[in-house]
């Protein structure tokens, strides 16, 4: 059954002309059994919206059911849902507030499990919130709303497992060594990050997709 463990490893980037989610597709039990090297978790919602999954894919599911169906075979897909980038936003938020209530029920005896990132444009700018809730990292849950501040830099968000600090450190240096400015060049950073992430970490794989948005796709 999918829906175990599911370290991850999704990236985000946000400029000002862009966003761009990549995530890879492996999903492990508990044991760190393979169940699958093809689920998704990067999702596209609409127009303005783009999702990436990490945790338990069933919480995800879960907090995610209103627009994503679920399938074994191919994980999280978008159920099409004409709302706006604020709409989900506000939506997701009251939901995430129910669930923490359940999370810190201390007669739950199985905890949350979900790192997520919900990228969009909100009709003038990119942003980004994150909703995380584990069972053993607290120091990681919340609701954090973050957007890129200026044209000269760029937001990058990694989320993962225990190895999420060395992802990121693999990901921030490359851009500040190669200053990529196009979507390409920062995928290409991204999937050299999944590559040598794979190596070293047993719950993501190097067959990953990616979801971006473009200024010109919005305005």
């Amino acid at each position: 059954m999918i829906g175990g463990i599911d370290m991850s490893l999704v990236q985000l980037i946000i400029t000002d002309k862009f966003i761009l989610i990549g995530g890879d597709k492996r999903v492990v039990d508990k044991d760190y059994n393979i169940l699958t090297e093809n689920a998704n978790k990067v999702v596209r919602l609409n127009k303005f919206t783009i999702v990436g999954f990490t945790g338990r894919l069933r919480d995800c599911y879960d907090f995610f059911k209103d627009y994503c169906d679920f399938s074994p075979e191919i994980g999280l897909s978008c159920k099409p849902k004409n709302c706006s980038y604020n709409e989900i936003i506000t939506d997701l938020c009251k939901k995430y507030q129910l669930m923490c209530q359940i999370h810190n029920n201390k007669t739950m005896t199985e905890k949350f499990d979900i790192g997520i990132v919900v990228a969009g444009y909100d009709g003038s700018r990119f942003l980004n919130y994150s909703f995380n809730l584990h069972p053993y990292r607290t120091e990681w849950d919340g609701v954090s709303r973050e957007k890129k501040a200026t044209n000269k830099s760029c937001l990058s968000i990694v989320l993962g497992g225990d190895k999420t600090d060395i992802h990121y450190e693999n990901l921030q240096s490359q851009i500040n060594q190669l200053n990529p400015t196009t979507i390409l060049q920062y995928k290409n950073i991204m999937k050299d990050v999944f590559d040598k992430g794979a190596v070293i970490d047993k719950t993501i794989n190097n067959n990953y997709s990616f979801e971006k948005i473009r200024v010109s796709d919005v305005i």
